[in-house]
């Protein structure tokens, strides 16, 4: 995306497991000002399907209940 735009992006937001989860444009845009690149840091696997990855986790707390068979989310402080 043009990085002129960064200013204009709006947070994006989701719904896992019933709850809404955001992000800011500065976790899902990657700027790179040596280069003036602005990217958009998902992975499309399909037209349907989008890995989030590392922008989503380092703005997320996660913890894993392996035995359980669950998983759990929380927004880390800014």
């Amino acid at each position: 995306i043009p990085c002129s735009a960064l200013a204009a992006l709006k947070p994006f937001h989701f719904v896992l497991g019933g709850k809404r989860f955001s992000m800011t444009p500065n976790e899902y845009i990657f700027h790179d000002p040596a280069t003036g690149v602005c990217e958009v840091q998902w992975m499309p696997v399909s037209e349907y399907l989008w890995i989030m990855g590392i922008p989503f986790l380092q703005s997320h707390y996660s913890v894993y209940d392996i035995k359980g068979h669950r998983m759990g989310l929380a927004r880390m402080k800014r």
